[in-house]
């Protein structure tokens, strides 16, 4: 369920962005022009722009080169080295200067690059965590709920991401198997501990890791290291990690894509030795048809889906669960009851009070009457004065389940895995195969 809800951010990176993925349309409800994408360069684009497919497959037909004529080392590290001819060719490619809307000028002389240095220009030379301290711990009951439906669910993506890590190292002894989960799991507690003491969100295994092994179909310790120390020189070493911070989103995407859908492919050997059982076959049907529905249409769960911008205001006004059903307090706004009027000799006339004094005449005032303002609109979301914090958190928690495929799908197949009763192992209905001939029997003979 990860793979398959991530392929879907693959190819929002493929197409030139996550951001302005989600909120091309939305931004122009609100704003009156589509969400141009920034990340690349100078290059700025509408969302699925040519230019953007072309860098982007520019990766991916580079790996199927590699996978034709590559010799075994080359196969392995075809990642690497499709990423690298994307980046080159992305330094060597131009488009022309755009306009606000996102789209081409011909008749414009200037080339724009997909390649800026500010980023590495800007980056300090060595960065540690403690320089700086962003913001001073806490502790948020209203996130505590959520939190733990999500550390639940990464414990078992944990549970997962370790057992299919041991199938593609050959590793088939059950207490090895169990004992490197319980491992994982403490390593993903103790990471978490320090990433919040360095004033960094909780993180957990990476899911796409497996799918690297399995297009890589290296599974080495020692690789597993070198990939830990590598992140360790782009972290603190500021200009190495603004380098790899620029390479234009496209490339990124067409990296991305492979792995993530190899996650869900690795995801599909895992459940296909069990599917030909019934009761298993319904569990994952249900669990997927939840799972993968969301990540294709998340705005049945939320107004907006996963749109910023106008999607905000959808998400307060709209939904299976709206936001302003959790406000204990909205904003008031002054509504005009009855219109003010200058009354002149015997009749009247709707102007200003200025003017009924300069014509003589008796002004009355206007009516005006404060109401609660329920109606989100251009606020981008911030339409409630007070929640209610117990309901906000609790929305927020089942929002969050319904919202996330990987958190939806699991819950679906751990209650379906309780409720459902176990059926008798369906009796063998192939031929019976050919019996062996019995020895001749002679009579009276010894054979």
């Amino acid at each position: 369920m990860i793979g398959g809800a991530l392929i879907a951010g693959g190819m929002k990176y493929f197409g030139g962005g996550v951001f302005c993925a989600e909120n091309t349309m939305s931004r122009s409800a609100s704003f009156g022009g589509p969400q141009i994408c920034s990340d690349a360069g100078e290059a700025k684009l509408m969302y699925g722009a040519p230019e953007y497919w072309g860098l982007g497959l520019s990766v991916i037909f580079m790996g199927i080169f590699i996978q034709m004529l590559g010799s075994p080392f080359l196969k392995s590290t075809f990642l690497f080295w499709s990423m690298m001819f994307g980046v080159v060719v992305s330094g060597i490619a131009t488009t022309r200067t755009t306009s606000k809307s996102g789209q081409q000028r011909e008749d414009a002389d200037e080339d724009l690059v997909f390649w800026l240095d500010d980023r590495i220009r800007n980056a300090p030379v060595i960065t540690f965590p403690w320089t700086k301290v962003a913001f001073a711990p806490g502790f948020n009951p209203e996130y505590f709920l959520p939190l733990l439906i999500c550390s639940y669910i990464t414990t078992a993506e944990t549970i997962g991401d370790v057992a299919m890590t041991a199938g593609f190292s050959k590793v088939t002894d059950p207490d090895e198997i169990s004992a490197r989960q319980q491992g994982g799991v403490l390593a993903d507690g103790i990471n978490s501990i320090i990433a919040c003491f360095l004033g960094s969100p909780p993180n957990t295994t990476f899911s796409q890791n497996n799918g690297i092994i399995a297009l890589t179909k290296c599974a080495s310790r020692s690789a597993g290291f070198s990939c830990a120390i590598w992140l360790i020189i782009i972290g603190l070493f500021g200009k190495i990690g603004a380098a790899m911070a620029s390479i234009p989103m496209p490339i990124v995407g067409g990296v991305i894509l492979q792995c993530f859908t190899m996650v869900f492919v690795a995801g599909m050997q895992i459940l296909g030795p069990i599917l030909h059982v019934r009761r298993n076959s319904f569990i994952v049907m249900l669990s997927l048809a939840f799972g993968l529905g969301v990540a294709m249409e998340p705005q049945v769960v939320s107004g907006g889906g996963v749109a910023s911008f106008y999607g905000k205001n959808l998400d307060f006004n709209h939904g299976l669960w709206p936001g302003w059903m959790t406000c204990k307090v909205f904003p008031t706004v002054s509504v005009e009851i009855t219109p003010g009027s200058c009354a002149v000799g015997t009749g009247s006339a709707a102007i200003s009070e200025t003017n009924c004094a300069l014509v003589g005449g008796v002004y009355t005032a206007a009516v005006t009457e404060d109401k609660e303002d329920k109606d989100c609109t251009d606020k981008n979301g911030a339409c409630c004065v007070e929640y209610n914090a117990s309901a906000k958190s609790v929305r927020r928690t089942l929002l969050l389940i319904l919202k996330t495929p990987y958190c939806i799908a699991v819950l679906i197949a751990m209650i379906l895995n309780l409720i459902l009763p176990y059926e008798k192992e369906e009796e063998d209905t192939e031929a019976p195969s050919k019996p062996e001939p019995k020895e001749l029997e002679v009579a009276g003979s010894v054979a």
